[in-house]
């Protein structure tokens, strides 16, 4: 469903006044306005994390010293689904 055919199925309440005091949504509609503002909301932060530059290691590195840390974190199949950006922490001031 499109942003538009989303817009056109919400219904507007109308106070005695006439004019539109609240907005009535499906359920479903709801829910697919939520994912696409969840949506938006991820991808301006995936644009605004692709402009920090942060020191990175690849994927088999943070592994292997998250099992140092903690064995049973990380399991065999996790390379290939997800990346891992590490950045140094700062000292105490």
């Amino acid at each position: 469903m499109t942003i538009a055919d989303l817009l056109n199925s919400v219904k507007f309440v109308v106070g005695p006044d006439g004019r539109q005091s609240a907005v009535v949504v499906d359920w479903d509609v709801w829910e697919q306005i939520v994912t696409l503002l969840e949506d938006t909301e991820d991808a301006e932060e995936i644009k605004k994390a692709r402009t920090v530059k942060e020191e990175t290691i690849p994927w088999k590195a943070a592994k292997k010293e998250i099992q140092i840390l903690s064995p049973r974190l990380v399991h065999r199949d996790d390379a290939a689904r997800f990346k891992m950006t590490v950045t140094k922490e700062q000292p105490n001031a």
